[in-house]
């Protein structure tokens, strides 16, 4: 247990109420970088990359106000 409190810890730098941004720097990555050191493997790219992709609909040029599902996400993720 004394290990996973030391590593906690040493994210303590990372993950501030400053570098928080809900679409780049957020609990997903959080989560990821625990898992990492945890399970030796990250999160599904699909839970990790879903801020990225929100983003990608939301500003694509590909939908239109009356079809927002016109938007179309790149092959291989965002």
């Amino acid at each position: 247990m004394d290990v996973i409190e030391e590593y906690l810890d040493s994210l303590r730098e990372i993950y501030t109420v400053e570098a928080y941004d809900l679409w780049r720097h957020n609990c997903n990555n959080f989560s990821n970088d625990f898992a990492m050191f945890l399970l030796g493997k990250g999160i599904p790219s699909h839970i990790s990359n879903m801020p990225q992709a929100v983003l990608y609909v939301t500003t694509s040029p590909h939908k239109t106000a009356t079809n927002p599902s016109k938007a179309i996400l790149p092959s291989g993720g965002c």
